[in-house]
């Protein structure tokens, strides 16, 4: 699908479009532009439709909820949790968590990181420590739960 096309003829889409230099938003009134430079040097506008915060709802007890599968997988796992919630306001998964197993014989990180690392889940710098998973409870506390060692 073609997302942006330049005077000079190129037609870009989601894959090649982000590849170009020059990154900028342009807010024009009530639109919104992401605006590259194409390789012929002239600019190209791509129309940017604005996060939807409303898909973000919190919890009424204000915690995030960890969803069913990644609780099993970390369950059948064992081991120590750290959660990471997405705090950039401008992404789509505002809210949105990851994991991280720490602390275990295989862990990259004997004690988990103020910020989510690189990841499937994208740039870890969007995704801050916000607590520990209580594998028993299967939710997120604030301090280190107790563990069952022989899973570790």
């Amino acid at each position: 699908m073609v997302v942006a096309r330049c005077e000079c003829g190129l037609a870009f889409d989601e894959v090649t479009f982000p590849r170009l230099d020059g990154a900028r938003i342009v807010i024009d009134g009530s639109s919104m532009y992401e605006v590259r430079t194409c390789k012929c040097g002239k600019e190209v506008r791509a129309s940017k439709t604005p996060p939807k915060l409303a898909k973000y709802i919190p919890p009424p007890d204000g915690q995030p909820h960890i969803g069913a599968s990644a609780l099993a997988l970390m369950r059948e796992r064992g081991g120590k949790w750290a959660a990471y919630q997405n705090h950039d306001m401008g992404h789509p998964d505002l809210g949105g968590l990851t994991f991280l197993q720490y602390g275990g014989p295989t862990s990259t990180y004997t004690t988990p990181p103020n910020r989510a690392t690189d990841g499937a889940h994208g740039l870890g710098w969007r995704y801050l420590h916000v607590g520990y998973v209580d594998l028993k409870s299967g939710s997120i506390v604030g301090t280190e739960p107790a563990i069952d060692q022989e899973k570790v």
